[in-house]
């Protein structure tokens, strides 16, 4: 019997004025965080900035990313949401099972 695995999508909005060196830095804590978590991101999508509809954390604007992720087993949800809940350069995120 082959495992199957279990597909997330999570969306980013992070602050728009960020270098790419501290974005790669977010994405490197993201993906090791993930990695303890036994899960690898399948991929990951640039939307590019766009116009939210309020402001959160006084943003208008937020860069939109998606990353598609495979684990073999369900996530613990609840220790990654506190992980991104920390993330000072994180303004939004939204974590989804397939």
């Amino acid at each position: 019997m082959e495992d199957k695995k279990i597909n997330y999508q999570l969306v980013l909005v992070l602050k728009p004025k960020l270098e790419e060196k501290e974005r790669n830095s977010v994405f490197k804590e993201i993906e090791s965080k993930l990695n303890a978590l036994k899960a690898e991101v399948a991929s990951r999508d640039h939307l590019g900035q766009k116009e939210m509809v309020y402001k959160i954390q006084g943003f208008s604007r937020g860069d939109y990313w998606v990353w598609e992720l495979e684990a073999m087993k369900p996530l613990v949800i609840k220790s990654f949401n506190v992980f991104l809940n920390r993330e000072t350069k994180v303004i939004r995120y939204l974590i989804l099972k397939k």
